[in-house]
């Protein structure tokens, strides 16, 4: 049976999937498939993995027949993947060598977690090495275990907030969650966090942290995570987990709140160029709780362009 199903979603990268391919094919143990899922190339990649790969099993090669855009993609790689749990590498980041060695004999011992997580270092063009403490213990009930830490239960709250911080590169779920859900894909570039959001809204979770391997992500001029417009698709983010809220929960306040500041934050990120907008995002981000803000920012707008942008 296969422990961990490793996805890399790519789209005409071929030198990326080429040094992320000759790292990962030497430390893959027993019970790991990687799967490349092509998202709908029109380069060489799909020519250098059918060279590459040949004669290896534990590498599978499949083509998106779904809509372009990596959350189609891996949607669509998560329905071909034969693994208890997903691993989501992207074809810029890395592992540690140990990383899924370390998976496949916790997993003998232990299958009834949804999430795993490892330390995480994040690069900055490849020079800069921040390594982040994934976990707040002062906002959660962690129990230390022979090489692992546990806990879990109503998680939302700590991941809203980031007392447990992981991205796809050190996270890994249950296959099992698939099935109940799906990436948002019309969410084009944050549609991850929110489905981490979601699981978490949605269900008890029960989790573990393994401190002795790390994953290395890449932060480049072609990132999602700093994309010029990732202060909209925040917006998105929770917008769309406000409405799936019921408006009793515990937490809605807080993430009303939080989709005020992310509407001020999309504001003011077109103000320079789309006033119009940033005006009509600033009014918006009154009425969900930013209002001095908004209201000083508006003010601002006011101003001729030469002041308003000093």
């Amino acid at each position: 049976s296969i422990a961990i199903s490793i996805i890399c979603c790519t789209h005409n990268r071929e030198s990326f999937v080429k040094t992320h391919l000759e790292f990962l094919a030497p430390i893959l143990p027993q019970r790991v498939e990687l799967i490349y899922a092509l998202d709908h190339c029109s380069d060489g990649t799909l020519d250098y993995l059918s060279r590459a790969a040949a004669g290896n099993p534990q590498v599978k090669i499949i083509q998106n027949s779904t809509a372009p855009g990596l959350f189609n993609c891996r949607n669509f790689a998560v329905a071909h993947a034969a693994g208890q749990y997903i691993h989501f590498l992207d074809d810029d980041d890395f592992v540690s060598e140990n990383f899924y060695s370390v998976l496949v004999e916790f997993l003998k011992e232990s299958s009834d977690i949804d999430l795993i997580i490892g330390g995480l270092i994040i690069s900055k063009d490849g020079k800069e090495r921040q390594t982040k403490e994934v976990l707040d213990r002062s906002m959660l009930n962690t129990v230390k275990l022979e090489g692992c830490e546990r806990f879990g239960g109503d998680l939302f709250l700590p991941v809203l907030r980031g007392a447990v911080y992981f991205n796809s590169a050190n996270a890994l779920l249950r296959k099992a969650l698939f099935e109940k859900y799906r990436f948002r894909s019309e969410i084009r570039k944050t549609a991850d966090w929110l489905l981490y959001l979601e699981i978490a809204l949605k269900d008890q979770i029960s989790a573990v942290y393994l401190p002795t391997i790390h994953a290395v992500y890449y932060v480049h001029s072609g990132s999602m995570s700093i994309a010029p417009d990732k202060s909209y698709w925040n917006m998105r983010i929770f917008e769309a987990l406000l409405e799936m809220m019921p408006s009793e929960h515990p937490a809605y306040k807080e993430v009303r709140h939080v989709y005020g500041k992310a509407i001020f934050d999309a504001g003011y990120s077109v103000r320079l160029t789309d006033r119009r907008r940033a005006f009509s995002l600033y009014v918006k981000a009154i009425h969900y709780g930013s209002p001095l803000l908004s209201l000083k920012a508006i003010a601002k707008l006011c101003l001729p362009k030469t002041l308003a942008t000093n």
